[in-house]
């Protein structure tokens, strides 16, 4: 709301800013999201305890998996996905997007947080290649639905040199680069 009326961060919490927003598609699908995000919560508790001692529950992975699908459909209906041409093939495209990042972020995060300090080189002969995979797929899975909405977005190579969203999409694509390359190492 406050960037839509052109203000400042100091009217971030004015409240006809907020029920103005609350009252749009974004506003009711971010609420959607914020009620996905609290139900996946209780999702969390077995991911603290030792795997070895406490196997996950048959019933986490497909609940996570349906959460996280739910999840990533918010931003495809909040964002430009929806609007537009071919918004049939976008909102599809933008939910792969939304989980390959968050499958190739999170297990990076994951690895370095997790999995590599404190272990020696053959203790991670089995996680890294099984992680490396998904990696794979979840790059090759943003490269066609960033490449597609990219075209889909921007429309022309001049767009890219002469929009502000062309330069910010530039800049990702480099940031993406240097991840890819530190991934590689």
């Amino acid at each position: 709301g406050t960037y839509g009326a052109g203000l400042g961060l100091g009217a971030l919490l004015r409240s006809d800013l907020i029920r103005g927003v609350l009252g749009t598609q974004f506003g009711h699908v971010s609420i959607l999201r914020l009620a996905l995000l609290g139900a996946s919560v209780p999702l969390l508790r077995p991911l603290l305890r030792r795997p070895d001692q406490h196997p996950l529950p048959r019933w986490w992975t497909p609940t996570a998996g349906i959460l996280a699908v739910a999840i990533a459909i918010t931003f495809a209906l909040s964002g430009h996905a929806h609007t537009g041409d071919l918004t049939g093939f976008a909102i599809p495209a933008d939910v792969i997007h939304v989980l390959a990042m968050g499958l190739w972020l999170g297990g990076l995060a994951t690895l370095a947080y997790a999995v590599f300090p404190g272990r020696s080189v053959d203790d991670l002969r089995g996680a890294v290649p099984r992680f490396s995979r998904l990696a794979l797929g979840s790059v090759a899975a943003l490269v066609v639905t960033g490449s597609f909405q990219a075209w889909r977005q921007v429309g022309s190579i001049h767009a890219l040199r002469d929009t502000d969203y062309g330069h910010l999409l530039m800049l990702k694509v480099v940031i993406i680069l240097v991840l890819l390359v530190v991934a590689a190492m």
